[in-house]
């Protein structure tokens, strides 16, 4: 059988509309306004950031470089800084 033939036999419309409605579950509305803040800022809620807690960076950029590392990535400190900074503009 090939893959043609299974997905004509055992896939049909509904299994796609059912599978659409379950990703779009998983969908955030962070993604969402991830994405279409460069297509279009003044459909998105602006960002607000005041009250928050500043997060010490430091131990941010060393754990990052070590999960890193832990999964094989050759990295070090200045390329997350530099990463992060480059998301920054």
């Amino acid at each position: 059988m090939t893959l043609k033939d299974f997905w004509k036999r055992y896939f049909n419309i509904a299994d796609a509309v059912f599978l659409i409605v379950v990703a779009w579950k998983e969908v955030s509305v962070r993604c969402l306004n991830s994405a279409w803040r460069p297509l279009c800022p003044d459909a998105v809620t602006p960002r607000n950031f005041e009250g928050l807690q500043q997060l010490e960076e430091e131990p941010v950029v060393q754990e990052t470089v070590c999960l890193g590392s832990t999964i094989g990535l050759e990295m070090n400190e200045e390329d997350v800084e530099e990463l992060v900074e480059d998301h920054r503009k």
